[in-house]
This record gives C-alpha cells, sequence and structure tokens, in this order.
C-alpha cells in the first residue's frame, strides 16, 4: 500500500487526525505516514495487521541495510503511535539495533562570484529572484517557495516567516537590491495569493472567461531541481546544494562583522550553537589574530618600554 492508499483509508485518516490533534505539523504528520506504509508494504501485510512485532522486525531488517540510529528511532516512533493509538494493540519496548551512523555532509557556502553566477545562469525571472531572496534573507527553501504577498513589508523592507521550521515565526531583512525589482515583479506578473506561484493553477469551470480557482506555491523540489541545473552549468567543486545560499548569507554576514547574535536571530535558530556550525568552513577568520599584550598602554610604564 501506498503512502497516498493509507492516507486516503479509514484508519489513515484517522491517523491525520489523532496527529494533527497532538500538535504534530504537517510535514511530520506526511513523514509519519510514509514510515507506517513503507513498513507495512516492507512485511506485505495490510496496515490494520501491524503489531508490535512487524514493527520491531521492520526496524531490525532496516537497520542492516544502512538506516542510521535517527531513521530508526522516528520509524520506532510513527510505529507506536500507530499501533497503540489508532490500532489499540499492546506494544512490548525493544532495544533500536546500533548501526554505524552515517557522517553528515554540510553543503560548503559560495563566494560572492558563485552567487552571481547561479544567478546569472538560472532560467525564468521567477527562480532567479527566490534564489537571489534566499541569499539574501537567509530564507530556507521551504520558507522562500511559501511566501505569500502579505509577507513582504517593503516599507520597512522586513521578510515575515510564518510557521518555519519548528512551527516558529520570525522576520528577516528584505535585500535593498531586491526592493524595487520585487515590486516591478508583483506589478508584472500579478500573483495572487504566493509571491513565487506554481504553474499549475485550477480554474472555475462553465465559465465565459477563465476565472482562477486556486493556485500553488512553487514547490521547494521544483527550485532544487532549478538550482541543480544552474549549478551544473558552472561545475562547481564540492557539496552544493540549494541550502548553501543559506549558508553563505551567515557567513558572509559574520565576515562582514555582524555580530553571532543578529545572525542567529536572522536565520531563526533556537541555538547559537547551530549558527556557529554553519561558520565551520569559513574560509577567513572574522578578525586577524592580535595578542592581548599588544593591546596594553606599556610605552606609558618606561620600566616596560625598554623590554
Amino acid at each position: 500500500m501506498t503512502k497516498a492508499e493509507f492516507l486516503a483509508s479509514e484508519t489513515g485518516k484517522h491517523y491525520t487526525a489523532l496527529m494533527r490533534l497532538t500538535g504534530l505539523r504537517p510535514v511530520t504528520i506526511n513523514n509519519y505516514a510514509r514510515r507506517v506504509s513503507a513498513a507495512a508494504r516492507y512485511l506485505r501485510k495490510t496496515p490494520v495487521d501491524l503489531n508490535s512485532q512487524d514493527a520491531e522486525e521492520f526496524i531490525r531488517r532496516a537497520a542492516l541495510e544502512g538506516n542510521s540510529n535517527i531513521n530508526s528511532i522516528i520509524t520506532c516512533v510513527a510505529l507506536k503511535f500507530y499501533v497503540t493509538r489508532i490500532l489499540e494493540k499492546p506494544w512490548h519496548n525493544f532495544p533500536l539495533p546500533r548501526v554505524r551512523k552515517h557522517q553528515q555532509r554540510r553543503a560548503r557556502p559560495l563566494t560572492r562570484e558563485e552567487i552571481l553566477a547561479i544567478i546569472d545562469r538560472t532560467r525564468g525571472l521567477r527562480y532567479r529572484l527566490l534564489f537571489a531572496l534566499i541569499y539574501g534573507s537567509g530564507l530556507r527553501v521551504s520558507e522562500a517557495c511559501h511566501l505569500q504577498l502579505g509577507d513582504i513589508d517593503f516599507p520597512n523592507r522586513r521578510v515575515y516567516i510564518k510557521d518555519g521550521k519548528g512551527g516558529r515565526h520570525r522576520e528577516t531583512v528584505l535585500p535593498q537590491m531586491l526592493h524595487n525589482r520585487l515590486q516591478t515583479y508583483i506589478a508584472e506578473r500579478r500573483p495572487i495569493e504566493w509571491l513565487f506561484p506554481s504553474r499549475f493553477t485550477s480554474y472555475e469551470t462553465d465559465t465565459l472567461f477563465p476565472i482562477v480557482k486556486a493556485t500553488r506555491p512553487i514547490s521547494p523540489r521544483a527550485a532544487q531541481y532549478e538550482f541543480d541545473l544552474a549549478r551544473n552549468r558552472l561545475n562547481l567543486a564540492g557539496l552544493v546544494t540549494i541550502h548553501s545560499l543559506r549558508h553563505s548569507f551567515a557567513t558572509h554576514l559574520v565576515e562582514y562583522n555582524m555580530p553571532l547574535f543578529s545572525v542567529q536571530r536572522l536565520l531563526g535558530h533556537r541555538h547559537l550553537s547551530t549558527t556557529l556550525g554553519y561558520l565551520s568552513s569559513m574560509g577567513r577568520p572574522v578578525v586577524e589574530d592580535f595578542s592581548p599584550l599588544d593591546r596594553l598602554d606599556y610605552n606609558a610604564l618606561p620600566g616596560i618600554a625598554h623590554l
């Protein structure tokens, strides 16, 4: 059973509704449903027949295939929620298998020349503005794709992020360079709801002239695809993803001597350690190394001056 089929079933609808009541975000609900349907499909069972032993078998098999510890934990939580809360079956606690964690690779920041080159090589005005805004405001790709017209405050040069990662709200800076360009883009393209709408639009039926019924924003996957095309045209070395734009935002601000706490606030990080992780691959120090002895006014003391 696919994830879509599981979500369309009665147990799937109950599963989704109960997770919403517990306050889980849509991306988490979608992730949990995918893991339940994957377990049922892998074990060749229907979701209503799953039990605690099936969950343990599925997680152990997945561990042998190389899943990391965090994947095993998330899968266990998703299956336990489904088995105990939806199917109302008993659950036995079993030790999660220990597997070697995969070393996480962090996308490298881009140079200023590389960012200009990527934007120049990107097809279409929407995606060029999208990538420029991700870098200029330090946005996650999902945040940039789901921006609405009311989220841009042109007079105060602010961008408001609603329901970001972790369900948090924040605001960041609107680049001065994009101020007039975005206004011109809105005046010419006339988006209805989303700042960067998808080409897929539904219209009212039985009308002489087309009336827009609903629009959708550009999907993060489509944005990643366009970024990969631009990156491949430049043949950039190292791990470069669309998240490198946000990574570069943090790195360049610190190189311009912005305080770390201000960078943390603009990025929306809850912990400063997360912001510091973005700066681990900086090409040069924020300030040149110096000794505190050189900052003392030792010339005022004759005995020290003649050392």
